[in-house]
């Protein structure tokens, strides 16, 4: 997906079958696979325009949308907003009205994209967020949906058999409730979405930078000092000399840039180091700032859920009255046991 341009791109207005205004529906052609597969037939996937859609930062119609409004990639020129595309209407009877896209020359490269991408998760508070991530999150739903076949798996994640799946794919973490299948009992399909998904983990206190201290006692590596050395003692050879060749100052170039990539480097694992403990160390800070409190802040929904079950009816709220209790004497039981 990060080697998809605009001409790879389809935007057009197709009626409502069920009535109303028509509605604005991408379609992306992906034309690649891996590299010892080479470039096989395109996928076309159709994105249908969603009208309540509870995520507006990560609705895809909202990104690529706000990209080529942005980048006038419309042949019309008179289309610069979403409020111009609201104004058209398939005329005539027709199904659906094209709007072409344009072909850019020079597309941005997978490393600056993958770098970019991996900026956006840390300012929305993942922990680590990389373009492939999507694509285990992806074929975890394709695999649990009862609409797709097998077949039509292996087609969009080009795979060549649901063996690649199994194998790389489904054990990264089994997003079946388990424990209430073997029970009997209806599984908390919600709960184990919540808990397997990667919104689970974000958290936007999350460290982003190094301090200007750990920044400072990166300087003092023996490996950049090394690399600073070299830049300027070439860089000062030069200054003394009459006449310069071009190979030296592609020399001094590429000093330069090894200074530059070095200190990135030494600054990363600092840094990955930093964002890795913060989850378990701030942990302990909260639950002991909630602890010292004495009272539990409970969001809106648990308070409503509270004050249903306060007033339910007598003969309710004494059924669950014995399940408590009968929660009390197991645990009483095995601290019993546990003692002796």
């Amino acid at each position: 997906m990060r080697h998809l341009q605009y001409q790879h791109l389809e935007c057009s207005l197709q009626r409502d079958p069920k009535g109303g205004p028509p509605r604005i529906v991408l379609e992306i052609t992906y034309e690649f696979a891996k590299s010892y597969f080479g470039v096989t037939q395109g996928n076309t996937f159709i994105i249908p325009e969603t009208l309540y859609d509870p995520s507006l930062i990560l609705r895809p119609h909202e990104f690529l949308l706000g990209i080529l409004f942005d980048d006038d990639a419309f042949h019309a020129p008179g289309i610069k907003s979403m409020e111009d595309l609201r104004r058209l209407w398939p005329e005539n009877g027709r199904q659906h009205t094209e709007r072409r896209r344009i072909i850019r020359d020079q597309p941005i490269s997978s490393a600056i994209l993958s770098k970019q991408y991996k900026t956006f998760g840390e300012i929305t508070g993942f922990p680590n967020l990389y373009t492939h991530s999507n694509r285990y999150g992806g074929g975890t739903i394709l695999n649990q949906s009862s609409v797709v076949s097998d077949a039509q798996q292996n087609l969009i994640m080009k795979h060549a058999n649901i063996r690649t799946f199994l194998k790389h794919y489904l054990p990264l973490r089994i997003g079946t409730d388990i424990q209430a299948l073997m029970r009997g009992l209806e599984p908390d399909s919600a709960m184990m979405r919540a808990v397997t998904r990667m919104g689970r983990w974000i958290d936007t206190r999350r460290p982003r930078e190094l301090t200007d201290h750990q920044k400072a006692s990166v300087e003092e590596i023996a490996e950049l000092q090394d690399a600073i050395r070299k830049r300027d003692m070439f860089s000062c050879k030069l200054q003394q000399t009459y006449k310069r060749r071009r190979k030296d100052k592609a020399k001094l170039e590429k000093l330069k840039r090894n200074v530059i990539n070095t200190r990135n480097r030494l600054l990363y694992d600092p840094r990955k180091r930093v964002r890795e403990g913060f989850d378990s160390s701030q942990a302990v800070k909260d639950i002991e700032r909630q602890l010292a409190k004495g009272a539990v802040a409970y969001d809106d929904q648990t308070k409503e859920m509270l004050r249903v079950r306060e007033n339910m009816l007598p003969a309710a709220d004494l059924s669950l009255r014995k399940v408590d209790d009968m929660a009390d004497f197991w645990l009483s039981g095995s601290r019993v046991e546990a003692k002796k």
